[in-house]
């Protein structure tokens, strides 16, 4: 089973965020050496919740995917991610499992969706876009509406805007109660979804990707909190901690 991780990183120190913004370029290639490692992206954030110009130089995220929950917990004690969860005030891993998705990440699907998997509670939503550099401005003068929305959402556990390339290229990830809150939330007449309507026929984006994930475990604390534990409860079983 391919297990994917999302580990989050906040820097309160000088330092600190020092070291980490450097290792936005230095990383990838201590990463390309650890066993397992699929796929993997080194991204860094935005101050609001969702995306934003503003970048937040305090909170870095990795995310990768694995062949299996074994290979996932041993990857996450190699230097590669400690070097991180050292010198970080806070620490967030999740534990995640591709149920659906489409479209290319570098012209690839990383995520291989698991079949028969029921509704997943809490559920986790992840999209990622290049934009087109003619489309720049209409991208940007939707964020502010779409953001508004969303942090409204009484079902939304977590929510954060990332990116590989500040401006162009750009992920959110988001938690939620159930698979019916986010459809909600992306079908429901709104700023969401006149914005993906006018994305499709304008065509912003060069690239898109769209995945569900049903959460495995969740280790650590965000803002002082476990996200997960304001969510519906987790399967009783969790495969991460079962694999240590």
């Amino acid at each position: 089973m391919q297990v994917t991780t999302l580990s989050f990183f906040r820097f309160e120190t000088f330092w600190g965020r020092f070291w980490a913004f450097f290792q936005m370029g230095l990383a990838p290639a201590k990463l390309r050496k650890v066993p397992d490692l699929e796929f993997f992206k080194v991204v860094g954030t935005g101050r609001g919740a969702g995306f934003d110009l503003a970048p937040n130089f305090g909170v870095y995220a990795i995310l990768a995917t694995w062949p299996s929950t074994t290979a996932a917990v041993a990857g996450l004690k190699t230097d590669a991610f400690r070097g991180y969860a050292t010198r970080a005030e806070e620490t967030w891993h999740l534990f995640l499992q591709a149920v659906s998705g489409h479209g290319s990440w570098d012209g690839r699907q990383p995520f291989r969706c698991a079949r028969g998997v029921r509704a997943p509670r809490p559920i986790g939503v992840l999209t990622r876009a290049s934009i087109r550099w003619p489309r720049l401005v209409s991208f940007w003068r939707s964020v502010p509406a779409v953001s508004g929305d969303t942090g409204a959402q009484a079902q939304l556990r977590f929510t954060m805007g990332m990116g590989e390339r500040p401006v162009l290229q750009l992920m959110t990830f988001s938690l939620w109660d159930d698979v019916n809150a986010v459809t909600q939330f992306a079908y429901r007449d709104g700023h969401h979804r006149q914005t993906l309507r006018r994305a499709r026929d304008e065509d912003w984006f060069s690239e898109e990707l769209f995945a569900r994930f049903r959460v495995l475990d969740s280790r650590g604390t965000w803002s002082g909190r476990d996200p997960v534990a304001a969510a519906p409860a987790l399967e009783p079983s969790s495969p991460a901690r079962a694999a240590e």
